[in-house]
C-alpha cells in the first residue's frame, strides 16, 4: 500500500505489520494523487506541477513528467496502459508511460480537474471545479457527454459494480449517473 502526504513524501507500507517498507522523496510540494501502473510502477502527482513514475522495488525514479502549468490533482491509468493526469490548469494530459511523452492534451473544463476514472467501455470521466463531469471518447479524445447537476466542485469519481458512475461534490452530495444514457 502507498500513501502520499502534504509533507512531500510517499510511503510504501508493509500491510502485514504496518511498518514502512520505503519512503520516496523527490517532489517539492504536497502529493495529491497516486496510482499504480500496469507494470507495477507507482505514479504520483503533486502540487509542484509534476508527475513522477517510481520503481517501487528500489525507490528510484523512472521518469519525471512535466507538462502541466498548475497543480496535479488526479491520476488514472487508461485501459491501454497510458496515464491520464488532471490539473488545476483545466486540462488532462495523456502520457505514454513507456517514454514519458505527451500523447494528447484534453481541454473542455472551465475549472481545475480534480478527479479521473475510466469507465468499463474505456472512456475517461473527469470531474472538475466547474461542477461538471465530462465523458471523453476513447477513440478520438472528443467530448462525448457532459454531466451537470452538482452545485459544487466534483472532487471524486468512481465506477460502481453495475457500471454506473458515482460522483462526490463539494455541495455535500453524491450523484449516481448512467454514463451511457443518451439523456445526459
Amino acid at each position: 500500500m502507498a500513501s502520499g502526504s502534504v509533507d512531500q513524501t510517499i510511503i510504501i507500507w508493509n500491510t502485514n505489520d504496518g511498518s514502512i517498507k520505503r519512503k520516496l522523496t523527490s517532489h517539492k510540494s504536497a502529493i495529491n494523487a497516486l496510482t499504480v501502473l500496469k507494470n507495477g510502477d507507482l505514479a504520483s502527482g503533486s502540487s509542484d506541477k509534476s508527475v513522477i513514475i517510481w520503481n517501487t522495488n528500489d525507490g528510484s525514479i523512472r521518469r519525471e513528467l512535466l507538462g502541466h502549468t498548475s497543480v496535479v490533482y488526479s491520476l488514472t491509468v487508461l485501459q491501454n496502459g497510458d496515464l491520464a493526469s488532471g490539473s488545476g490548469d483545466k486540462s488532462i494530459i495523456i502520457w505514454n508511460t513507456n517514454d514519458g511523452s505527451i500523447k494528447t492534451q484534453l481541454k473542455g473544463h472551465t475549472g481545475g480537474v480534480y478527479s479521473l476514472t475510466v469507465l468499463p467501455n474505456g472512456h475517461l470521466a473527469s470531474g472538475s471545479y466547474d461542477n461538471s463531469i465530462i465523458i471523453w471518447n476513447k477513440n478520438d479524445d472528443s467530448i462525448k457527454r457532459e454531466l451537470t447537476g452538482h452545485k459544487g466542485a466534483v472532487y471524486s469519481l468512481t465506477v460502481l459494480p453495475d457500471g454506473n458512475l458515482a460522483s462526490g461534490s463539494f455541495d455535500n452530495s453524491i450523484l449516481v449517473w448512467n454514463p451511457y444514457d443518451p439523456c445526459w
